[in-house]
């Protein structure tokens, strides 16, 4: 089965897209009254994950046309009889991290197969770009990774929410020469231990700097008082 275009996937979710974009507003303000001070973003993240999950399976559960489902650990929702998605983080550039399985790795290169079905469904991720803080939607949008994740071939903004402008897509999916060729379409991904190796070194990097801010602080009280006690002596 080829890969739904841009225009295909919009008709077949367009029904569904202020759900969608309900339920992961919600996660967001539920995952932070469920959020402790000392969480790290990652922790944050993961919070609204899985409410964004649980909210969209109450959401689906006994909506006509939407079946959830569970394969490999993952709930997936299937819409229709051509898009199977799952809830994916995202960073401001669309970025996702990913567990290198073979079921991620079928999944994010348009191979995944459900439940032995002949035919393969266009799979895409429900994806959402949090704020630097980790406290707020940012973006919202539906992502079709290709190679692995590596590319994707199209984004569909959720509920007008992404600030894109144009459409990354081909009419019938990209082909190899396509997504080599066009920058555009390349994706940096990470594993889930480098993204959290990043931010463990972002956390160490902010201590660093607290802590050089006040050494420094501490060294101008110290010349200050040195320079008041020479002045006393002066005077004296």
């Amino acid at each position: 089965m080829k890969i739904l275009s841009q225009e295909e996937a919009r008709d077949e979710l367009d029904g569904y897209m202020n759900t969608i974009a309900d339920a992961i507003e919600r996660a967001v303000s539920e995952a932070n009254t469920q959020a402790k001070p000392h969480n790290t973003k990652r922790t944050r993240a993961e919070l609204v994950r899985d409410q964004a999950v649980q909210n969209l399976k109450e959401e689906f559960t006994n909506t006509s046309g939407v079946t959830v489902l569970e394969k490999d650990n993952t709930v997936l929702f299937r819409f229709g009889e051509s898009i199977i998605a799952r809830v994916k983080k995202l960073d401001k550039n669309f970025n996702a991290s990913y567990n290198h399985t073979p079921s991620s790795r079928d999944y994010t290169s348009q191979n995944y197969e459900l439940f032995g079905e002949e035919h393969k469904l266009t799979s895409v991720h429900i994806g959402y770009v949090l704020d630097g803080f980790g406290v707020s939607i940012s973006n919202m949008a539906i992502v079709c990774p290709v190679n692995k994740g590596k590319r994707y071939t199209w984004i569909i903004p959720i509920d007008g929410s992404t600030t894109m402008t144009g459409s990354l897509s081909f009419p019938n999916g990209p082909t190899d020469a396509d997504t080599n060729a066009d920058d555009r379409f390349k994706v940096k991904t990470y594993s889930d231990d480098e993204s959290e190796v990043n931010e463990n070194q972002t956390q160490h990097e902010d201590k660093k700097k607290q802590t050089d801010g006040r050494l420094r602080i501490k060294s101008k009280l110290q010349k200050g008082e040195s320079q008041n006690g020479r002045t006393s002596e002066g005077g004296a």
